[in-house]
């Protein structure tokens, strides 16, 4: 009985850290980059909510930073600290 709940406690918590497989829309809104504090800040759009991405010293490269963020490497924080203007959506004719 006791390894029966070991079992269960270990499956648990493997399948609690599993990525999830929905495929999230990641896209890059806008970059600004602060020239006397030397930072980059990223400024994405996640399946419609807001995050952002600080790179201190923009040592990170824009691909790679897309890229990582697009395999949740990226420590993204939610809402915009720089405020950039939204896509505009093509009017349908």
């Amino acid at each position: 009985m006791k390894s029966f709940f070991l079992i269960l406690i270990a499956a648990l918590t493997l399948t609690s850290f599993t990525k999830s497989k929905t495929a999230e829309e990641v896209e890059l809104v806008c970059t600004k980059r602060h020239s006397t504090s030397n930072t980059c800040h990223y400024n994405f759009k996640i399946n419609g909510t807001n995050y952002r991405y600080v790179d201190i010293n923009c040592k990170g490269k824009k691909d790679e930073i897309i890229k990582d963020a697009q395999e949740g490497k990226l420590g993204l924080a939610k809402e915009w600290k720089i405020p950039c203007p939204e896509p505009k959506e093509k009017a349908a004719n």
